[in-house]
């Protein structure tokens, strides 16, 4: 089990991709039902993380990979829709954004952490509110945080939007997910998870600057 709780349902909703977003805007409109909603395509991920950034009032976390670009041909951190939706949760105020990579973030060979297209979207924008190495503390600057988990890796990928609702990976293997809006108790479990590990020593700031803009793309 790639997270401390079983988050498996058997009567989650499986659907075919036309009928996804609806069935996802729904659930998002409607967060004291808790229904889960099954998530294993790359455009369906991006989908919900746009999600959680278009309807988060104040933090959105995301633990990942490697913050992908894309997974296969589909662009998931680098979907212009997603990047706007993050720029418009960093117009709110005292919002954050905060990821932890467990490897590598998802940069072409000579690029910098300012030069992926989510991080570089933000700057752009000017949402990313002092410039430099993020700090370990919202009050001390940056509001968005980006670190490097340096520690095994234990758990699967996971996002949470404020403290009410969480998309996690399941099944690596399979990469399989799942998001749930009407669970805020795990939600909120979730997000102390998050908390804690970036006071933990394995947890380092990522440095970012100012950039022009994003320079490659991956396949």
């Amino acid at each position: 089990m790639l997270l401390p709780v079983d988050l498996r349902d058997p009567n989650a909703v499986e659907t075919a991709d036309e009928l996804y977003r609806g069935i996802v805007d729904q659930a998002a409109a409607q967060p004291g039902e808790p229904k889960t909603i099954n998530n294993k395509d790359p455009r369906h991920a991006a989908y919900l993380l746009e999600t959680f950034f278009r309807g988060a009032e104040d933090h959105v976390r995301i633990y990942t990979t490697q913050l992908a670009r894309k997974v296969g041909r589909e662009p998931v951190y680098a979907s212009p829709d997603l990047i706007e939706a993050a720029k418009a949760l960093l117009d709110k105020p005292a919002s954050q954004i905060s990821i932890i990579v467990q490897d590598d973030l998802d940069l072409d060979k000579g690029m910098a952490a300012e030069d992926h297209p989510l991080i570089a979207g933000l700057l752009a924008a000017g949402s990313f509110h002092g410039r430099g190495t993020p700090s370990r503390s919202p009050a001390e600057g940056s509001r968005l945080h980006v670190y490097k988990h340096e520690g095994d890796r234990e758990l699967g990928d996971f996002a949470v939007m404020d403290e009410s609702a969480y998309r996690a990976e399941i099944d690596e293997q399979k990469a399989t997910a799942i998001a749930n809006f009407g669970n805020p108790e795990l939600a909120s479990r979730l997000a102390q998870l998050f908390d804690w590990m970036t006071r933990s020593e394995q947890c380092k700031p990522i440095p970012i600057h100012e950039s022009s803009g994003p320079k490659g793309e991956s396949g």
